[in-house]
């Protein structure tokens, strides 16, 4: 949860140091944190996949390292992120994810009689 403090005014004589201070939590973010949790787990299971494991090196590595740091950010001592940090993330391994094409290509590899 982010807490952010805005119009802090200091005064000393009075001890108003905390006097006009707005917070704004942001809700959205936890939703968001809910919504990568859900990611990562899907993540494990893309990983075991024959789309997955037939890729392209190079489409495997990109999903590998978009996967790693979504289970970096949802592990207890995960970075702290906005909620443009998270977007980013599920948007970016929904691309990835899509990008796979290990499917395909195991499709194209098969006889014709077979496809």
């Amino acid at each position: 949860m982010k807490i952010e403090m805005t119009g802090i005014k200091k005064a000393f004589g009075s001890n108003h140091v905390l006097k006009g201070v707005n917070f704004t939590i942001n809700s959205g973010l936890n939703e968001k944190m809910g919504e990568l949790k859900e990611v990562s787990n899907l993540s494990d299971k893309i990983e075991t996949t024959s789309n997955y494991s037939n890729a392209d090196s190079d489409k495997k590595q990109a999903y590998k390292e978009t996967a790693d740091k979504i289970h970096e950010t949802v592990a207890p001592s995960g970075d702290d992120l906005t909620t443009d940090d998270v977007n980013n993330l599920i948007t970016d391994e929904a691309t990835k994810r899509a990008a796979l094409n290990g499917d395909a290509r195991e499709k194209a590899s098969l006889p014709k009689s077979f496809g």
